[in-house]
């Protein structure tokens, strides 16, 4: 009974292989607000995104985002393997304003 209860919701529910869009926040002095969509190319100094009804990705510096839009797109991307990487990370954070952040990238 209970087998044939959840293939019928899994019928009608099918699985969500959809992954979420990326959001950056934009600093309030360069106009505020957010840039949502799909990040497919990230560099040393920013991403670029590919945002929908748009035909040809945006390019937005790191220097144009909130800390800690910044802090995700490197986190998301980071080898948890790597303590370098993670040093480096929290010397950002440490930088930027997001203290108890860069605290939890030291330990």
């Amino acid at each position: 009974m209970h087998f044939a209860l959840l293939a019928s919701l899994l019928a009608v529910f099918p699985a969500q292989d959809k992954k979420k869009d990326d959001v950056v926040q934009l600093k309030e002095e360069l106009g505020g607000g957010f840039k949502v969509g799909k990040i497919v190319k990230v560099d040393d100094t920013g991403v670029e995104m590919v945002i929908k009804d748009q035909p040809k990705a945006v390019r937005v510096e790191f220097q144009q985002m909130m800390p800690y839009s910044v802090y995700r797109i490197k986190l998301d991307r980071l080898d948890p393997n790597t303590g370098k990487a993670h040093l480096d990370l929290g010397d950002f954070c440490r930088a930027n304003g997001l203290h108890s952040i860069a605290i939890k990238e030291y330990e």
